[in-house]
């Protein structure tokens, strides 16, 4: 199994190829939030995966699963550089924010799960 860091403003298709990113670095002010995800691909067999994060005093952690959802046809009246997820759709889309923190994810598949961070108002500052 492979796993990475990836952007919040990225979607991860159930045929994604698998990605390397070890490290994010993530700007958050106190009392804001900010998201991230954590993009699993499966190899040869399915699996059974759980999200856990583990973060600093003063900060929440919420960890959602990124579902699917079918999408028939691309855009319409669209030109194709525009278009994004060429190659995957039609298909699965990525979309709702499931809560759950496990899934069961089939061999060859990438999944997602979406980490929220909430910071609070009187964190002091730092790294």
């Amino acid at each position: 199994m492979h796993a990475w860091l990836a952007s919040a403003l990225r979607r991860f298709y159930p045929t994604a190829p698998a990605e390397t990113q070890p490290s994010l670095t993530l700007d958050i002010a106190r009392g804001e939030r900010v998201a991230f995800q954590v993009v699993v691909r499966t190899e040869e067999r399915d699996e059974q995966i759980t999200a856990q994060v583990a973060a600093p005093e003063g900060v929440t952690v919420q960890t959602r699963r990124v579902g699917y959802v079918p999408l028939r046809h691309l855009n319409t009246q669209t030109p194709l550089n525009d278009v994004e997820g060429v190659g995957h759709i039609p298909g699965l889309v990525p979309d709702p924010l499931l809560p759950e923190a496990t899934l069961h994810a089939g061999p060859h598949e990438t999944n997602a799960f979406w980490i929220t961070l909430h910071t609070s108002a009187d964190r002091p500052p730092g790294e």
